[in-house]
Protein backbone atom coordinates (compact mmCIF):
# COMPACT_ATOMS: atom_id res chain seq x y z
CA UNK A 1 0.00 0.00 0.00
CA UNK A 2 1.10 3.28 -1.55
CA UNK A 3 1.40 6.02 1.78
CA UNK A 4 0.98 9.14 -0.18
CA UNK A 5 0.05 12.82 0.67
CA UNK A 6 -3.61 12.27 2.29
CA UNK A 7 -4.49 15.67 1.14
CA UNK A 8 -4.30 14.44 -2.02
CA UNK A 9 -7.56 13.93 -3.70
CA UNK A 10 -9.40 15.49 -1.49
CA UNK A 11 -12.73 17.05 -2.23
CA UNK A 12 -13.85 20.35 -1.75
CA UNK A 13 -16.74 18.68 0.33
CA UNK A 14 -13.94 16.61 2.82
CA UNK A 15 -12.65 19.80 3.44
CA UNK A 16 -16.09 21.42 5.04
CA UNK A 17 -16.46 18.14 6.44
CA UNK A 18 -13.10 18.48 8.27
CA UNK A 19 -12.56 22.10 8.35
CA UNK A 20 -16.26 23.11 10.23
CA UNK A 21 -15.89 21.06 13.06
CA UNK A 22 -12.35 22.05 14.06
CA UNK A 23 -13.91 25.91 13.48
CA UNK A 24 -16.53 24.96 15.99
CA UNK A 25 -13.96 22.84 18.44
CA UNK A 26 -11.66 26.16 18.43
CA UNK A 27 -14.69 28.03 18.92
CA UNK A 28 -15.65 26.14 21.67
CA UNK A 29 -11.97 26.32 23.29
CA UNK A 30 -11.71 30.22 22.78
CA UNK A 31 -14.48 30.60 24.34
CA UNK A 32 -14.56 27.98 27.72
CA UNK A 33 -12.68 29.68 30.41
CA UNK A 34 -10.80 26.72 31.09
CA UNK A 35 -7.60 26.09 28.49
CA UNK A 36 -6.70 22.31 27.96
CA UNK A 37 -4.91 22.53 24.81
CA UNK A 38 -4.26 18.58 24.85
CA UNK A 39 -8.25 18.69 24.96
CA UNK A 40 -7.93 20.71 21.85
CA UNK A 41 -5.31 18.90 20.35
CA UNK A 42 -7.10 15.84 20.84
CA UNK A 43 -10.14 16.86 19.52
CA UNK A 44 -8.80 18.11 16.17
CA UNK A 45 -6.95 14.69 15.78
CA UNK A 46 -9.49 12.56 16.14
CA UNK A 47 -11.84 14.80 13.76
CA UNK A 48 -9.03 14.52 11.29
CA UNK A 49 -8.94 10.79 12.20
CA UNK A 50 -12.48 10.08 11.42
CA UNK A 51 -12.42 12.55 7.98
CA UNK A 52 -9.71 9.90 6.80
CA UNK A 53 -10.68 6.92 7.74
CA UNK A 54 -14.31 7.29 6.22
CA UNK A 55 -12.58 7.68 2.82
CA UNK A 56 -10.38 4.30 3.49
CA UNK A 57 -7.18 5.73 3.65
CA UNK A 58 -4.61 3.96 6.38
CA UNK A 59 -3.11 7.49 7.42
CA UNK A 60 -7.23 8.10 8.65
CA UNK A 61 -5.94 4.45 11.18
CA UNK A 62 -2.14 6.26 11.94
CA UNK A 63 -3.95 8.97 13.21
CA UNK A 64 -6.63 7.26 15.03
CA UNK A 65 -4.05 5.32 17.07
CA UNK A 66 -2.28 8.88 17.48
CA UNK A 67 -6.04 10.15 18.90
CA UNK A 68 -6.02 6.93 21.06
CA UNK A 69 -3.49 7.90 22.93
CA UNK A 70 -3.62 11.40 23.32
CA UNK A 71 -7.02 10.50 24.60
CA UNK A 72 -5.66 8.05 26.91
CA UNK A 73 -3.39 10.58 28.24
CA UNK A 74 -5.83 12.90 29.06
CA UNK A 75 -8.28 10.13 30.71
CA UNK A 76 -5.42 9.94 33.17
CA UNK A 77 -4.68 13.26 34.12
CA UNK A 78 -8.33 13.78 34.30
CA UNK A 79 -8.59 10.61 36.31
CA UNK A 80 -10.76 9.17 33.79
CA UNK A 81 -9.45 5.85 34.21
CA UNK A 82 -12.46 3.85 32.95
CA UNK A 83 -11.72 6.03 29.81
CA UNK A 84 -8.10 5.07 29.94
CA UNK A 85 -8.75 1.62 30.15
CA UNK A 86 -10.90 1.28 27.74
CA UNK A 87 -8.51 3.50 25.32
CA UNK A 88 -5.97 1.49 25.95
CA UNK A 89 -7.82 -2.17 25.59
CA UNK A 90 -10.26 -1.53 22.84
CA UNK A 91 -9.15 1.80 20.89
CA UNK A 92 -5.63 1.39 20.77
CA UNK A 93 -5.64 -1.95 19.16
CA UNK A 94 -8.46 -1.63 17.07
CA UNK A 95 -6.23 1.28 15.32
CA UNK A 96 -3.41 -1.32 15.36
CA UNK A 97 -5.24 -3.84 13.73
CA UNK A 98 -6.95 -2.15 11.74
CA UNK A 99 -3.45 -0.38 9.99
CA UNK A 100 -2.29 -4.11 9.70
CA UNK A 101 -5.48 -4.89 8.22
CA UNK A 102 -5.52 -2.00 5.95
CA UNK A 103 -1.84 -2.96 4.51
CA UNK A 104 -2.13 -5.99 3.68
CA UNK A 105 -5.53 -5.14 1.56
CA UNK A 106 -5.17 -1.90 -0.69
CA UNK A 107 -7.34 -1.16 -2.86
CA UNK A 108 -5.63 -1.38 -6.60
CA UNK A 109 -2.56 -0.68 -4.73
CA UNK A 110 -3.48 2.80 -3.64
CA UNK A 111 -3.38 4.19 -0.24
CA UNK A 112 -6.90 3.67 0.18
CA UNK A 113 -7.86 -0.29 1.28
CA UNK A 114 -9.94 -2.34 -0.48
CA UNK A 115 -13.98 -2.80 0.55
CA UNK A 116 -15.37 -6.44 1.22
CA UNK A 117 -18.31 -7.74 1.83
CA UNK A 118 -19.06 -9.55 4.98
CA UNK A 119 -21.03 -12.99 5.57
CA UNK A 120 -22.60 -14.45 8.36
CA UNK A 121 -19.89 -16.03 9.94
CA UNK A 122 -18.00 -12.49 10.45
CA UNK A 123 -20.93 -11.23 11.61
CA UNK A 124 -20.91 -13.99 14.20
CA UNK A 125 -17.56 -12.73 15.18
CA UNK A 126 -18.42 -9.43 15.14
CA UNK A 127 -21.50 -10.24 17.69
CA UNK A 128 -18.80 -12.37 19.59
CA UNK A 129 -16.53 -9.42 19.97
CA UNK A 130 -19.04 -7.07 20.98
CA UNK A 131 -20.26 -9.54 23.60
CA UNK A 132 -17.06 -9.79 24.98
CA UNK A 133 -16.15 -5.89 25.24
CA UNK A 134 -19.49 -5.42 26.87
CA UNK A 135 -19.17 -8.00 29.45
CA UNK A 136 -15.41 -7.08 30.26
CA UNK A 137 -15.78 -3.30 30.02
CA UNK A 138 -19.43 -3.40 32.30
CA UNK A 139 -17.13 -4.68 35.03
CA UNK A 140 -14.63 -2.50 34.96
CA UNK A 141 -16.85 0.33 34.57
CA UNK A 142 -18.45 -0.63 37.16
CA UNK A 143 -15.39 -1.37 39.35
CA UNK A 144 -14.56 2.04 38.52
CA UNK A 145 -17.91 3.54 39.91
CA UNK A 146 -18.43 5.10 36.13
CA UNK A 147 -21.48 7.29 36.12
CA UNK A 148 -23.89 6.65 33.75
CA UNK A 149 -22.63 2.65 33.76
CA UNK A 150 -25.52 1.50 31.19
CA UNK A 151 -24.59 4.58 28.97
CA UNK A 152 -21.07 3.79 28.99
CA UNK A 153 -21.21 0.01 28.64
CA UNK A 154 -23.50 0.83 25.43
CA UNK A 155 -20.85 2.90 23.78
CA UNK A 156 -18.28 0.64 24.55
CA UNK A 157 -20.87 -2.21 22.59
CA UNK A 158 -21.22 -0.08 19.96
CA UNK A 159 -17.11 1.10 19.42
CA UNK A 160 -16.16 -2.43 19.70
CA UNK A 161 -18.97 -3.76 16.87
CA UNK A 162 -18.03 -0.50 14.80
CA UNK A 163 -14.21 -1.56 15.69
CA UNK A 164 -14.45 -4.59 14.11
CA UNK A 165 -16.03 -3.76 10.69
CA UNK A 166 -13.33 -1.09 10.32
CA UNK A 167 -10.47 -3.98 10.65
CA UNK A 168 -12.49 -6.03 8.86
CA UNK A 169 -13.19 -3.02 5.68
Amino acid sequence: MKLKNPFEGMKAIEYIFWIFPIIAIVVAFVLTKQKDCLSLATSIVGITSVIFVAKGHNFGQIIALAYAVTYGILAYITHYYGELIISALLYMPIAVFAIISWIRHPYKNTSEVEVVKIGSKQIIEMVIVAIGATIASFFILRALNTPNLIVSTISITASSAAGYLVIRR
